[in-house]
């Protein structure tokens, strides 16, 4: 079975509550698909697309798109990419966010009648195009001279929007430091009687390792997005502790310009929350990944099996039929009868359908 389904398995089992997909979640599980799998995170990340996808993320660009030299004016003043290096991103990287639907290419138009400037896609440009705001058509004007202007889909604009950036930091990272953890994105934590207790960005079961985590994007770190990555980080150590999780992890990208004070007073914060960690059987860390394009940090391949609470380590956390009753260096990964039994429930929930 997928492994959002096992995770939700495992959080019934362990704490009686019931883990249902949120909005955000179906975004991410949308884009996931876009790209490709997990599997293409890293090229994402890594490869430049991602600063593509930030720059037709921007307000201007939602509107009407951008052309090739506004996609790169946004990467050299918001991210600090240069000219060369920008156009090698985008001549290597665009095709392929194209071939995947996950940025269209039109014409930005204004209207004759109205002024109104907005963007067309490629497949609906026509001799004569209909106005989207006053509906009274009107002719392109040398077509020939036309520079194509490219937008997000939507999905992506939405994932973005909800933060999606730092998911996908913290997935790469888990995919490099433990290949084989089964990861979920997040969602709402409902009791028994489906009131909702709190919300997660994700959850990664890596062996007898649990870990929930708080994902927070934040081009600007400011006193208010300090304040609201607090409030998030306090719901979130409920969730932690109901789950019976091994590590909270806050991970925040933050922009290579973001004020060291705004993260000092974040790891004081840490250190506040951890000064309880023995009484709340875990420990909590913060992952900080500074964007973007920028070199891998050597030290980024972190052992989960070195952050856990020592004194409060098991070699088991399995509660009523939980197939997870292993270490990360056993070689044998599940509870095969346990699984298998998951297995022939997930095949009859999906002949439901």
């Amino acid at each position: 079975p997928p492994d959002d389904f096992m995770i939700k398995k495992y959080i019934e089992n362990i704490s009686n509550f019931k883990l249902e997909d949120s909005r955000p979640t179906r975004y991410a599980y949308g884009f996931i698909k876009l790209i490709g799998g997990i599997k293409n995170i890293y090229k994402l990340i890594n490869m430049g697309e991602i600063e593509i996808l930030l720059s037709l993320n921007s307000n201007d660009a939602k509107q009407s798109g951008f052309e090739l030299n506004k996609i790169i004016n946004f990467l050299r003043d918001k991210i600090g990419v240069d000219h060369k290096k920008s156009q090698n991103v985008i001549s290597q990287q665009m095709p392929k966010l194209l071939k995947r639907g996950l940025v269209r290419r039109g014409l930005s138009l204004k209207c004759p009648v109205c002024d109104l400037k907005d963007w067309y896609s490629i497949d609906r440009i026509n001799e004569i195009i209909e106005c989207h705001g006053c509906l009274n058509e009107f002719q392109i004007d040398e077509l020939e001279k036309m520079k194509y202007s490219y937008k997000s889909n939507e999905l992506s604009i939405r994932f973005i929007d909800n933060g999606g950036i730092a998911v996908l930091n913290l997935v790469d990272l888990l995919s490099k430091s433990s290949p084989k953890s089964i990861i979920h994105f997040g969602g709402n934590f409902l009791d028994s009687q489906s009131k909702n207790i709190g919300e997660i960005d994700l959850i990664a079961l890596a062996g007898d390792i649990v870990l929930v985590a708080e994902c927070k994007y934040c081009p600007q770190l400011d006193n208010k997005k300090i304040i609201e990555i607090k409030k998030s980080l306090i719901k979130s150590l409920d969730i932690a502790k109901r789950t019976k999780a091994d590590i909270l992890l806050l991970s925040v990208t933050i922009s290579s310009k973001a004020n060291d004070l705004m993260l000092e007073e974040l790891i004081q914060f840490i250190q506040k929350i951890n000064k309880n960690r023995y009484k709340n059987g875990f420990v909590t860390y913060l992952n900080i990944s500074k964007s973007l394009l920028s070199e891998p940090d050597k030290n980024d391949n972190i052992d989960l099996n070195q952050l856990i609470l020592q004194p409060v380590q098991k070699k088991y956390k399995s509660v009523g039929n939980s197939p997870f009753m292993f270490s990360l260096k056993e070689s044998n990964y599940y509870d095969v009868a346990v699984l298998e039994e998951w297995v022939n429930e997930f095949i009859s929930s999906c002949e439901v359908f």
